[in-house]
């Protein structure tokens, strides 16, 4: 793999510049030159694949001033592991931060470890020149990110600030040394910062082993997050640890739950509404067909001229059609007949058929029987 990069040189601000003899231009003959700060770190990754899958690296930059000198002494900066050794090498505090029992993490991979000793270091070396731009020395320092709260509290603060529930941070940033929290504001149940605790297993699979990013829910702790992970890497491409931003899941499932109890309660109202109306239109639509059948097993055992014949077609009136005309003429027939029977004999004829003479009067009028009636 062929890489092409290219280089801007711009002005060492440390060394004052000075206007040339027109006075309308910088004078850079005597002016140092280094690489812009962009097309530094566009040289190092390129380095970095080069370094990884082989190939060149071609730096392209305008021929002015030393140009092989500005790319000779560029600088050099990434994050490292350091180990214990060389911790010691440079102070007992490095070694106190530097050291985390590790603690037991639901969903977190099985490990034997009890104690950790490595460090985790933004590193950077510069080259120290004369006023040649010969280099004379190789500067090299670090920021040692074990127990390094400023970091992650300033990203808290600009990311999620203040924002709270239930007494509980909502935004959390977690900076891990492999599996290891060395630096987070995640709280364990007492309070106290989260260190020492290590990823889940899920997570170390995607983001440590295959080098992938993570966005999804996730345990982090003792609680589930909506989390974000991306790998850390070292100059040499190494897979090194993972920064973690994330956001308290509970707020956002209560408000789900919420929504949800809202949306099952009316559909709950909404269906026993339907079944109260649904009771109430059957109930008026077969009460009047309910009659109608009683009505017509009266006709069948001709039993027409009961009270309870009245009573039904009081309460249900039967809608007029030749249903309604086969009863009456039948009931009609009924009572001439029962008369004729009983000689002309009202009280006679109303017993025979079960009702009371009042009633069998009336029904003579109701079918024009009046007359019958005079005649016996």
């Amino acid at each position: 793999m062929n890489i092409a990069v290219v280089v801007r040189q711009v002005p060492d601000l440390i060394e004052p510049l000075e206007i040339d003899d027109s006075g309308a231009a910088l004078d850079f003959s005597s002016a140092s030159f280094l690489v812009n700060e962009s097309d530094d770190h566009a040289l190092e990754q390129a380095i970095l694949l080069k370094e990884a899958g082989g190939g060149t690296v071609t730096v392209i930059a305008l021929d002015y001033g030393d140009v092989d000198n500005t790319l000779y002494t560029a600088a050099a900066s990434g994050t490292i592991i350091l180990s214990h050794e060389r911790l010691t090498a440079e102070g007992d505090d490095l070694i106190r931060r530097a050291r985390f029992e590790v603690i037991p993490t639901p969903a977190a991979r099985p490990t034997h470890d009890r104690e950790r000793y490595d460090g985790m270091v933004v590193a950077a070396a510069a080259p120290v020149v004369d006023d040649r731009r010969e280099m004379l020395a190789i500067l090299y320092g670090g920021d040692l990110l074990n127990r390094r709260y400023e970091i992650v509290d300033a990203i808290k603060q600009e990311v999620f600030p203040n924002e709270v529930y239930k007494g509980e941070d909502i935004g959390t940033v977690t900076i891990f040394q492999g599996d290891l929290r060395i630096s987070t504001n995640v709280t364990m149940d007492d309070g106290s910062r989260a260190v020492g605790t290590r990823l889940s297993s899920s997570v170390c699979e995607a983001v440590l082993d295959r080098g992938d990013r993570w966005a999804a829910p996730a345990i982090v702790v003792n609680d589930w997050y909506i989390t974000a992970y991306e790998p850390i890497r070292d100059p040499q491409d190494k897979i090194i640890g993972a920064l973690y931003v994330g956001l308290l899941q509970a707020p956002f499932t209560h408000q789900r739950n919420v929504i949800s109890a809202v949306l099952l309660t009316t559909v709950i109202a909404a269906t026993l509404a339907s079944l109260v109306l649904l009771v109430l239109a059957n109930e008026l639509v077969l009460s009047p067909i309910r009659s109608v059948v009683k009505m017509a097993q009266k006709v069948i055992s001709g039993d027409l001229l009961t009270s309870e014949i009245d009573d039904l077609s009081k309460k249900q009136p039967i809608p007029a059609g030749p249903f309604q005309v086969a009863i009456e003429k039948t009931e009609r027939d009924l009572l001439s007949h029962a008369l004729e029977a009983a000689g002309g004999n009202k009280t006679a004829a109303a017993a025979a058929l079960g009702m009371r003479p009042t009633t069998f009067r009336d029904k003579l009028t109701k079918h024009g029987l009046g007359k019958a009636l005079q005649e016996y």
